[in-house]
């Protein structure tokens, strides 16, 4: 009897943590034997080991009765007069349906991989946009700090070159009986960057810097002069140049990821094979940062190197609601489409720049961060071909395009100041609000299964 009430109690006590007991404070050692009255809060013990049909419950406990609640089963004669029971934060067993669990019929989730690149720079020159950054790449003389005459360019960011980003875009769709299909997406790309090292070239002068006065200069070749990249800046109002005589390291990386929620209207087609046209709704939320990394390097005049540095960080935050229209080719083989959008977003924009050792070491570090918002529309493209390869898997393969507008990239919020004050020349490096805009564009491959 004593074994079979110990496991009737540990299964009671696993069915819910919401039964609640009320222990005998008395314990027992093996070998004590434990007198139960005949019948005590509903329970009948009389009936050898539980009976046939095993013990009955229910009730209210006897007067003067401190062992077992009613509904606690008996206890074997020693330990505890109750088992331990569980402390758990929900008292009641939660029951889920498996239906719950399982997707509608007709629901589909698409994985796909993604080969985007994003938008380079260009010919962004890396200084102010001063005397010596226009045109950008182009060497110019300057009066270097012990008053010599030398030759420097700025360098221009066509040389950073972002290759194809891999990234993955995760798809889930729910079909609405007779309304539509609700549609959930989620992607994201590998960090595009780039890394350059600008070093000393042979520039071009025109022969008549030389020979000002001579005629016929203008009649000769060019000279090639040795030139080094150099950072352009203004100095009280004055155009300047800071060269880097032992090169100029350069690091750039842009990162973007994006998710969309949206309803597809497809009531409007009647049923079966043939073109589609499906409005859609939504909204859209694209995550854009940037980051650029310079680094140059320069003799001091009697002193130690200097190795100055300016980086800047921009970041993007665009979310708003999206309009399209999706065209679908339907057949029974394969499905062709093409889905333009656009979004009417809003963008909280976020730059940061910083400076240190920038004109010399003794130069102190500098920043200098701002925030604003910014109405940044996205246009979307989206072209696909899905084939059938069984009853329900497809295959996907897709072109993807979008722009975004009025945004914040790292190289263009530098604004390339230095001050003098009470005698003592200093860097203002700050960041200045310049919107641009961003394309990405590539393909997609990946599977479709349907639930």
């Amino acid at each position: 009897m004593l074994k079979t009430g110990r496991t009737l109690a540990m299964t009671l006590a696993a069915w819910g943590c919401g039964l609640t007991t009320t222990c005998m404070a008395q314990t027992y050692s093996a070998g004590d034997v434990v007198t139960l009255p005949a019948s005590a809060g509903g329970y009948d013990y009389s009936s050898g080991a539980f009976g046939d049909s095993g013990p009955a419950y229910g009730g209210v406990s006897a007067a003067g009765y401190q062992g077992m609640p009613a509904n606690c089963p008996p206890q074997p004669g020693y330990g505890a007069a109750c088992e331990p029971q569980p402390t758990c934060w929900w008292k009641r067993p939660l029951l889920i349906s498996p239906g719950l669990l399982k997707p509608p019929r007709g629901a589909f989730f698409r994985t796909e991989y993604l080969l985007w690149e994003i938008e380079e720079l260009g010919n962004v020159p890396l200084g102010a946009d001063n005397f010596f950054a226009n045109p950008a790449g182009v060497t110019r003389p300057f009066i270097a700090p012990d008053g010599t005459l030398d030759f420097a360019y700025v360098p221009r960011l066509d040389e950073i070159q972002f290759r194809d980003n891999s990234g993955l875009r995760l798809t889930y769709g729910i079909p609405l009986k007779n309304y539509g299909a609700l549609e959930f997406s989620g992607w994201l790309l590998e960090q595009a960057s780039d890394h350059y090292e600008f070093g000393t070239i042979r520039g071009e002068i025109p022969a008549t810097f030389f020979l000002p006065t001579d005629p016929t200069a203008s009649s000769l070749p060019p000279l090639l002069v040795d030139s080094t990249p150099g950072t352009s800046f203004l100095l009280d109002g004055q155009d300047f140049i800071r060269n880097h005589e032992e090169g100029l390291n350069l690091t750039y990386k842009s990162d973007m990821w994006g998710a969309d929620a949206k309803y597809v209207v497809d009531s409007l087609s009647p049923p079966g094979e043939g073109l589609k046209l499906k409005p859609l709704f939504g909204l859209k939320y694209v995550g854009f940062q940037e980051g650029m990394y310079q680094t140059g390097t320069s003799q001091g005049i009697g002193e130690p190197a200097i190795i100055s540095s300016i980086t800047s960080n921009t970041s993007n935050t665009i979310l708003g609601g999206t309009v399209g229209l999706r065209a679908e080719l339907v057949h029974r083989w394969f499905i062709a489409g093409i889905q333009p959008a656009v979004t009417f977003a809003g963008n909280i924009a976020e730059s940061r720049v910083a400076s240190e050792r920038f004109l010399d070491n003794n130069d102190p570090r500098s920043g200098d961060d701002s925030s604003d918002f910014e109405f940044s529309p996205v246009l979307d493209l989206n072209t696909y071909v899905r084939v059938c390869l069984s009853e329900n898997l497809r295959l996907s393969v897709g072109y993807d395009a979008f722009w975004l507008s009025r945004v914040y990239r790292a190289a263009k919020i530098i604004d390339y100041e230095a001050v003098t004050e009470n005698g003592v020349t200093r860097s203002d490096i700050r960041t200045k609000k310049q919107v641009d805009h961003v394309a990405v564009e590539g393909l997609s491959v990946g599977l479709e299964y349907i639930f």
